[in-house]
């Protein structure tokens, strides 16, 4: 099961759902995804804000939201790598109480 944290870039998470679902039938295999909505605006005033904290809490409330049926997560946007780069330490903090 793969989790997706999709709504940072809608056009994104069309991508990766997808891609993700052509893989899986190419190996004759039924994708099993779960899609978490996550507001863009929201993330973007947070960000632009400088929020990182309540932006790492936002996110990952919805990492323990999919947690319960996933087994890998990715975030679906292009700005993903910018986002998590800086809020990775708040989010391995987080992360780390959650375990």
């Amino acid at each position: 099961m793969i989790g997706i944290i999709g709504g940072l870039g809608v056009g994104a998470t069309i991508h990766y759902y997808t891609a993700l679902v052509e893989a899986f039938r190419q190996r004759d295999l039924e994708a099993r995804l779960l899609i978490a909505h996550a507001e863009a605006e929201r993330v973007r005033l947070l960000i632009g804000d400088r929020k990182l904290e309540e932006l790492a809490v936002y996110l990952t409330n919805f990492i323990d939201q999919l947690a319960a049926g996933r087994d890998h997560s990715c975030g679906a946007s292009g700005g993903a790598a910018y986002l998590f780069r800086s809020a990775q330490p708040i989010v391995e903090a987080a992360a780390g109480e959650h375990a």
